[in-house]
């Protein structure tokens, strides 16, 4: 309400209320003016404590307003380090693309090595194979550059499916560029180019 009609309806009320006095003396004594003024320094009083109070309530609500907008800063960035903890391998994936990335080195090397070449091919697939899962279900662990490289190999140098190989190339550049294979990947390209 507005402080100076809260005023005018307490000077109305106090014009109109009766007043009683318990003496002659005490009727001569009284001024109404002189409560009036009382009654008004306490309304202006009351009205500043009000007046404040409203500041206090605004400055609380802008430090929660500015806690509330900190808390959703800090949800998302949670939910970033949530998503980078849930990309990164875990030690269960990391064992499991090592094993099969050892296996798939043990079929390769057979091919290679402990087979005729006519029989060789079953064990470069069943390589692949291994090194596959590894690409598709463990593709940030630190042998999926590995496995990605031996595939585009085997593709290149051992089965002659050059168009495989030179895909398992690419993604190796798009997905690995920076490992340790990377400069023979790029010259196994630089061979295909004309294949």
């Amino acid at each position: 309400m507005n402080f100076r009609l809260i005023c005018t309806i307490l000077i109305a009320c106090v014009m109109t209320m009766p007043v009683q006095f318990s003496s002659a003396q005490d009727a001569n004594n009284a001024d109404v003016g002189t409560q009036l003024e009382q009654i008004m320094q306490l309304l202006k009083k009351q009205q500043g404590q009000i007046d404040s109070m409203q500041k206090q309530l605004q400055q609380q609500q802008e430090v929660i307003d500015n806690q509330q907008e900190r808390l959703l800063e800090q949800d998302k960035q949670l939910e970033e380090q949530q998503r980078v903890i849930e990309e990164q391998p875990t030690v269960n994936d990391a064992v499991e693309a090592a094993v099969r990335l050892n296996t798939g080195k043990k079929l390769e090397h057979i091919g290679r090595f402990e087979v005729r070449r006519r029989e060789a091919k079953p064990y470069y697939l069943k390589a692949i194979e291994e090194y596959m899962v590894v690409l598709k279900q463990h593709p940030t662990t630190p042998q999926a550059p590995e496995c990605a490289f031996r595939t585009g190999r085997i593709y290149h140098q051992y089965l002659d499916e050059y168009k495989k190989a030179r895909e398992f190339y690419d993604l190796f550049m798009k997905e690995y560029p920076d490992s340790r294979f990377s400069d023979e990947v790029r010259k196994a390209l630089a061979d295909l180019q004309g294949k």
